[in-house]
């Protein structure tokens, strides 16, 4: 609040749109705070259609052309409208999702690394191995060694 404060008072070069941004960050975090689900937010129905698809199914996912065929909609319009809401590609958030629930799983369990990869929904362990080390810049041995695995199974 003091960093929208400044900004709105101290009429520094972008203040505005500094004010603006900060302002909206403010606001996220509150909606976060609340757990308020994105799409609750979003008044386009295919949209949250599609966010709800993409949520629930996104270790069994392996291409855009399978959801569109799900949800029987088109590739561009499927594409377009996740991006204008989310900011991303949908694939790019499938993806997201896939690490994100595999590095639960590597502090939740004792499975291995390729077994967790194949939860997710790879089939190639060397895809999982390069989407976790890409987004997480570390691989998932080392992930699991950093956070201290729990010993359950």
């Amino acid at each position: 609040f003091l960093s929208l404060v400044k900004e709105v008072y101290e009429n520094e070069q972008y203040g505005a749109v500094m004010a603006k941004y900060i302002a909206r960050i403010i606001l996220i975090s509150i909606i976060r705070l609340a757990e308020i689900p994105e799409e609750k937010l979003v008044p386009n129905a295919a949209f949250t259609r599609i966010h709800q698809y993409l949520t629930t199914n996104f270790a069994h996912i392996e291409s855009m052309d399978q959801v569109c065929e799900e949800l029987n909609i088109n590739r561009y319009y499927l594409s377009h409208v996740f991006k204008k809401y989310m900011g991303i590609p949908p694939m790019q958030y499938v993806t997201a999702k896939k690490i994100e629930y595999a590095k639960k799983l590597l502090c939740d369990t004792n499975l291995t690394a390729s077994a967790i990869g194949e939860v997710c929904g790879y089939k190639d362990r060397v895809l999982f191995f390069k989407a976790f080390k890409k987004l997480e810049g570390t691989t998932p041995a080392a992930y699991r060694k950093d956070t201290g695995r729990k010993t359950k199974k």
